[in-house]
Formats: structure tokens, C-alpha cells, sequence
């Protein structure tokens, strides 16, 4: 059984006016987004320190399809939490709203991904509803230190002029296996200062580790980092990759 979709309110860029069934905007922060159901596949744009809210039918006493959060990386937006509110006076088996809220905490693009999940599933979604965000503004909390890790390659990250830069990537060797390469070092926004293996078995030449890598932000600016994992037979084309922009601020 779908369940059924509808428009609700519209949407609002804290522009102080709020319709019937739209969520009312804030009056401490003048920069945040209000989403419905229309607004699927859009793109919006909000400020460092906004929120973006967002405002689903559901049923789930009924039906029992429920809206849950599904993308897995949220770096420039922070889940502030969800709520659902039953429709006609809170009557058992009338339609709600679920709502959706984020804070963004930082410049950068990120996709928010909500699915409309079966009783029971657990994986495979529905439905989608998905939105881009575009956070923009002064990001004076940006973190002076950014940490990278295996499954976060592809990603943008921002820190600060003089703040440091971490990439930590599992696997390979110093001995006979692959090993990983850094390919691309961002400069001049970014400068390495430091690189290091660890080794999970110090006796051992060709047992796994983690490599590591240190960056300073140098200047303000945009740098692309890559590694590559190769093989001691071959020094061009890598078996993986891992990359990363960084945004200085």
C-alpha cells in the first residue's frame, strides 16, 4: 500500500509569512529553509547558523510507512532531530506531518536524503525524498582540525587558515604489498608536514597498517588532495583511490 503524498504550506526563506500548515519560521535566525513534498530533487540554499526543516505526510498508526533519514554523511549539516504530529486533532489513523530538522554548521554542499520505508524494511526505501543544500556564509566554526578516513573519500571538508588536516587510510605495507601514495598534496593552499606508518605487527614487513598524513591550511583557497594505492610492480595506475577537497577559510 503507498501511501498517499500531498503538497503542504510552501516553502519559505524566513520571509516572516507563514500559510496554514506550513511551519512557522524562526525569529532568532533569519536564514533558514522550509521543505515539503513539493521541493523533492530541488536545490536550496542556506546560511552558516540556519536550519533547514522539513515537512512530510505520513501515516504510519495506519499504514505503518514511516519517513527515516537515510543519507549516511551530513558534513556541513547537523540532525537536529525529527518529529511527527498526528493530523485532526490527533485523532488514531488520520495522516501527520513528520518534521525534519538540520542545522548548518558549516560552508559546503551536502544532499539530504529521506525514505519512505515499508513495515519492517530496513534498506530498500519506497520512496525518496531528496534535497541539495547549499550552506553558505561565514563558517567561523569550522573545525581547525579535519580528520579524513577510508569511506569518506569524494568528500569536501572545510577548515581554517592554520588548521590541520589529517588523512588516515587503512591498509597496504611498507614491506611487499600495495602501499598508498599521496598523488596530489593541494598546494600551496595546503602544505604537509608530516607522514607516518603504523603497522599493526611491528615484526613484520608486509603486515597492514594505517598511513597517515599531516596538512597545515597555509592560505585561504580551495585544494584537492589524492592518494593512490599502488602495487610494487606497478607505479602508475593505482588498484584505489582515495580524494578529498578541502576548503580554507
Amino acid at each position: 500500500m503507498r501511501l498517499m503524498q500531498g503538497v503542504v504550506g510552501a516553502v519559505f526563506v524566513c520571509a516572516g509569512v507563514c500559510m496554514v500548515g506550513c511551519i512557522p519560521p524562526s525569529t532568532s535566525c533569519p536564514t533558514s529553509v522550509y521543505l515539503d513534498h513539493a521541493d523533492n530533487g530541488t536545490t536550496r540554499t542556506v546560511t552558516v547558523c540556519g536550519m533547514v526543516r522539513i515537512e512530510l505526510i505520513g501515516n504510519p498508526g495506519s499504514t505503518g510507512y514511516e519517513w527515516k533519514v537515510t543519507s549516511s554523511n551530513l558534513p556541513y549539516l547537523q540532525f537536529a532531530g525529527s518529529t511527527f504530529t498526528q493530523g485532526s486533532g490527533g485523532m488514531p489513523g488520520t495522516p501527520g506531518f513528520y518534521d525534519f530538522q538540520f542545522s548548518a554548521i558549516r560552508a559546503g554542499t551536502t544532499t539530504i536524503t529521506i525514505g519512505l520505508f515499508a513495515p519492517g524494511e530496513t534498506t530498500t526505501p519506497e520512496e525518496t525524498f531528496s534535497v541539495t543544500i547549499n550552506v553558505t556564509g561565514s563558517s567561523s566554526g569550522a573545525p581547525r582540525t579535519v580528520e579524513l578516513e577510508d569511506g569518506e573519500s569524494g568528500q569536501t571538508r572545510t577548515t581554517l587558515v592554520g588548521g590541520t588536516v589529517i588523512a588516515e587510510l587503512l591498509g597496504g605495507s611498507t614491506g611487499t604489498g600495495p602501499s598508498w601514495q599521496l598523488t596530489s598534496n593541494g598546494s600551496p593552499v595546503l602544505s604537509v608536514t608530516g607522514t607516518a606508518f603504523n603497522s599493526s605487527d611491528p615484526n613484520d614487513p608486509a603486515a597492514p597498517g594505517f598511513y597517515i598524513w599531516r596538512f597545515t591550511a597555509a592560505q585561504a583557497g580551495q585544494a584537492d588532495l589524492e592518494f593512490g594505492l599502488f602495487d610494487p610492480s606497478d607505479t602508475t595506475t593505482p588498484l584505489d583511490t582515495f580524494t578529498a577537497t578541502i576548503v580554507v577559510e
